[in-house]
């Protein structure tokens, strides 16, 4: 079995940029049997985050690899950010600011945390 090298993407987990171990891929191809029918390969890849250890699933489709058409999409986690839907920008902003230092600088943290209730506190119309 073939070593899967590391990639450097950011973690939807803790949302750090930063080395993402490969740990076990499946690869599937099918069609292509004749020149008019499409060739389709499906592939996943299952990595470690290295900052906070947690898995990350991802599956690439690639229709007719000639022409360079693919897709990719995270299977787990779920992307969380479709629940932002409605919470004001702003605030959103905050949130997101905050998540981003959360594992790496606890002081950074807590200040931004702050910040984050300011936000809301003037979205409710509570003064900041």
């Amino acid at each position: 079995m073939s070593e899967i090298p590391s990639v450097v993407d950011v973690c939807p987990h803790c949302h750090q940029r930063t080395a993402l171990e490969g740990k076990a891929k499946v690869v599937k191809a099918k069609g292509g049997d004749n020149y008019h029918e499409p060739y389709w390969v499906e592939h996943w890849e299952l990595r470690q985050c290295v900052s906070c250890g947690q898995p990350i699933l991802r599956e690439t489709l690639f229709v007719d690899i000639d022409e360079g058409d693919a897709s990719e999409k995270t299977l787990f986690p779920t992307p969380t950010r479709g629940s932002m839907a409605g919470i004001p920008e702003s605030v959103a902003k905050a949130y997101e600011a905050a998540r981003s230092v959360q594992s790496i600088e606890p002081n950074a943290y807590a200040v931004l945390v702050g910040r984050l209730l300011e936000a809301i506190a003037v979205e409710q119309g509570l003064g900041g």
